[in-house]
């Protein structure tokens, strides 16, 4: 592995282990058993770090399945989007201190929900045509059903946090059966059918 890698690899172990404010330069350093020149040689200021590991987290968000697409791969987008939140926890948990501090990533975040969002209402509308979910109007709210989608997948992260190793934590099947339940009273007899093949196949 490159020594670039490392930094990264490692700052992301520190950062979910510690939090944001309690990582340093020197910290990740000691941990790699390098200089702090060598890590700032990569990473001359803390933002840049902190930048990068933003980028990084958008790229993997960034490569799950766009529309067009099935009801299988809407499913691989609810089990991988949590895998993600989970990996860069240290922003997901803090979501609020590193848009405050890091501006870049709010403007960066915004748009990529933005668009995440209306690829949704554009692939229900698709859908919709395929006779999958009904047309779009008060009762069947395409706008609605994915702002709901990307709301519950953006907060499940510090939820799960929180309710973990509580009576109320939430095992991956249940967190699949909920949010298909965003999706499932819109969708047609045929829409049902494909469902139901999808959580036959994936056990939850």
């Amino acid at each position: 592995m490159k020594t670039r890698e490392r930094i990264i690899y490692k700052a992301i172990d520190l950062l979910n282990e510690k939090g944001i404010p309690n990582v340093s330069m020197r910290e990740i350093a000691d941990a790699l058993d390098m200089s702090v020149g060598n890590v700032t040689y990569y990473f001359p200021r803390w933002n840049d770090l902190m930048e990068e590991l933003n980028h990084q987290m958008m790229l993997e968000i960034s490569h799950l399945p766009r529309i067009p697409f099935d009801l299988s791969d809407l499913h691989s987008v609810f089990e991988r989007v949590p895998m993600v939140q989970e990996k860069y926890g240290f922003i997901t948990r803090d979501i609020h201190l590193f848009i405050s501090h890091y501006p870049e990533f709010a403007r960066l975040r915004k748009t990529l929900v933005g668009s995440r969002i209306e690829d949704m209402i554009n692939q229900l509308s698709v859908w919709a045509q395929q006779g999958i979910c009904h047309e779009d109007s008060s009762d069947h709210n395409h706008k609605r059903i994915a702002v709901k989608m990307w709301l519950f997948l953006a907060s499940w992260s510090v939820q799960d946090t929180l309710l973990r190793e509580t009576d109320y934590a939430l095992s991956k099947e249940e967190f699949l059966a909920i949010i298909w339940q965003i999706f499932t009273p819109h969708f047609t007899s045929l829409g049902m059918e494909k469902f139901k093949e999808i959580k036959v196949r994936a056990q939850f």
